[in-house]
């Protein structure tokens, strides 16, 4: 098994599973920003937004919701978390497992 980071679709099943099990539904997954913009890479230089897909369809079969935070970038301003939010939107507001408030 692997660490929480994992891109392992198996792996983030169990994870999924072990969650929604002892009663979450709702993770929160982290995101470094636009894979066009310098700088938006996770403290191990990994861009996160090839991840996104992959986690909420797991978490469509689980069940389960996600929520994205942003992380902070090098260079980030109003204007770009604008931006970001408008990707965000574009890329995945419409998948199930996005997470709504009720």
């Amino acid at each position: 098994r692997g660490c929480y980071s994992s891109r392992n679709k198996d792996v983030i099943m169990q994870q999924m599973q072990e969650l929604k099990e002892n009663g979450v539904g709702v993770v929160v997954l982290s995101w470094s920003g636009r894979p066009d913009l310098p700088g938006t890479h996770d403290t191990q230089g990994i861009r996160t937004d090839d991840l996104i897909e992959l986690v909420l369809d797991v978490a469509e079969v689980a069940d389960m919701r996600v929520a994205l935070h942003l992380e902070p970038y090098e260079n980030r301003t109003a204007f770009s978390v604008r931006e970001d939010l408008l990707y965000l939107a574009d890329r995945f507001s419409f998948h199930p497992a996005i997470f709504r408030m009720p």
